[in-house]
């Protein structure tokens, strides 16, 4: 699940505390820029859902790398795609 703020400025957090081997999406921040007010890892959107889209694709793929090179041993990657399919439902 990734969880949303509706303020203003800083860092949107992102992420569940249940997120597989402690792997959370990276934040969506607020930019300064009206065409494009949201960004993840540098990559400015122009909706929430696209950057909802990044951050849950961001915390797949890492899910993903970790456990195919062994860092993360109790789960799988179906585990990891459950895991995106619930991160962009929760926007």
């Amino acid at each position: 699940m990734i969880f949303v703020s509706s303020t203003s400025t800083g860092p949107i957090p992102t992420g569940t505390a249940a997120a597989i081997g402690g792997i959370q999406p990276p934040n969506i921040e607020r930019t300064s820029d009206p065409d494009r007010p949201y960004s993840v890892n540098g990559d400015k959107f122009t909706d929430i859902e696209d950057a909802v889209d990044r951050a849950c694709s961001i915390q797949h793929n890492a899910c993903a790398d970790a456990i195919n090179n062994g860092a993360l041993s109790d789960a799988e990657i179906s585990d990891c795609d459950n895991q995106l399919k619930v991160c962009v439902a929760a926007t």
